[in-house]
């Protein structure tokens, strides 16, 4: 059972719980991929806590960029490939991508791994999050969450309340005809 849905002595349990059904009832509502995408994004957003929130979706070989969105900004649709990409790291993403598992940077600016990305010395991320969703063990989307407010914003129970989201996006993606 995942971490989030034990509960804590304080009794915590509840709103974590009623989170969750409220996010899975969310995406079953959407009918199209925009809003789906757009679901998620607020979803992410709202029980992450996250500044930022990027969703990029495979087309043939290439992944693209195809909703972002913030704290205070609208949720976009820039259709932007991840070669290159000016709104997300390419080089977490794509391990991400490779490696099908999720991953959490406390410090990205600093990480021997990725502090070498230019997104990341450009924006000097604190905070970084990857979560694949996986389909048939295929990742059929990935979420990039960013908090530049402070480090280690994320935690394992993030994690967890995104594995229990995550057949849930997938099957949505099915519903709105994306494999």
């Amino acid at each position: 059972m995942p971490n989030w849905m034990n509960e804590s002595p304080s009794g915590s349990t509840g709103r974590e719980e009623e989170s969750a059904l409220r996010a899975i009832a969310s995406l079953k509502r959407e009918k199209s991929l925009s809003g789906l995408l757009v679901a998620i994004i607020e979803i992410s957003l709202e029980e992450t806590g996250a500044e930022r929130a990027v969703l990029l979706l495979p087309e043939g070989d290439e992944w693209f960029v195809e909703a972002e969105a913030g704290v205070s900004i609208e949720p976009t649709t820039p259709r932007e490939p991840l070669e290159g990409c000016r709104v997300a790291p390419p080089e977490l993403v794509d391990w991400v991508l490779r490696s099908a598992q999720a991953i959490i940077v406390d410090d990205a600016a600093n990480d021997s791994r990725f502090g070498s990305d230019p997104y990341v010395r450009e924006r000097k991320v604190r905070s970084g999050l990857c979560y694949p969703v996986v389909d048939d063990d295929e990742v059929v989307l990935a979420l990039y969450l960013e908090d530049n407010r402070r480090p280690c914003a994320f935690s394992d129970d993030l994690i967890a309340f995104l594995d229990a989201l995550s057949p849930h996006i997938a099957i949505a993606l099915g519903d709105v005809g994306r494999p």
